[in-house]
């Protein structure tokens, strides 16, 4: 199955059933990644012709990441007041290499706050923009069988879990929160990137990420 048909497999289950665990079941993946599957399908057929034909990206997987995250920029629908040319100009910019957190996370902001600059002037605005200083970014995991058996079996789990990080990761991680199915966990930027690295670099989910380092530990 190609990377189109699976997409078009998990929007078709889940806008059917409207059933997170029954797509999970048929295809083992995360809720995360169901998400983006089903934001995928929905795109118009000029942005999904732009992803197939690599005019945003040579590399599919990133041409998809930067055209999502420019459609979130402009809340873009389709037969809105946002033409699809200004989505595609974004996510060409977005694709680029050398287009770091900081600079996708103002320009994002900039462009979605601006859409009647052009291009040019969103983004030279942008990147004059003076970074926070302290930033917190929240990242929200779904717990997976052998991370909910060590917090079981210890009370001080926030805590534990809370230390690993710090002594394995770089940047500051302030909290850790957990009920019974996902745990919420704040960083600063520097911790954070690690995250979207893994995320729209090697497309690992925050869950298989984080479930993966913790359990290295735990065991």
């Amino acid at each position: 199955m190609t990377d189109s048909d699976l997409v078009q497999a998990v929007a078709k289950i889940y806008n059917t059933y409207g059933s997170y665990d029954l797509v999970k079941e048929k295809f083992d993946l995360s809720t995360q990644m169901i998400n983006k599957y089903v934001r995928l399908a929905r795109l118009p057929p000029e942005l999904k012709h732009a992803i197939k034909e690599g005019k945003i990206h040579s590399n599919p997987k990133k041409a998809e990441n930067a055209v999502l995250k420019a459609v979130e920029a402009f809340n873009y629908v389709t037969g809105g007041s946002i033409p699809v040319d200004r989505v595609i100009e974004l996510a060409k910019y977005l694709a680029k290499p050398d287009i770091g957190l900081s600079d996708d996370v103002k320009i994002k902001k900039w462009v979605g706050e601006n859409p009647d600059l052009s291009m040019n002037e969103c983004i030279e605005n942008a990147r004059q923009l003076k970074p926070v200083e302290e930033t917190t970014h929240m990242v929200v995991i779904e717990i997976q069988d052998e991370l909910r058996a060590f917090m079981e079996a210890n009370i001080d789990y926030e805590e534990k879990i809370l230390g690993m990080l710090r002594e394995n990761l770089p940047g500051t991680f302030y909290a850790v929160n957990a009920g019974n199915s996902v745990a919420a966990i704040s960083m600063d930027e520097e911790a954070y990137k690690i995250f979207y690295r893994e995320q729209y670099e090697k497309n690992s989910s925050y869950t298989i990420f984080l479930n993966n380092f913790l359990a290295e530990w735990v065991r």
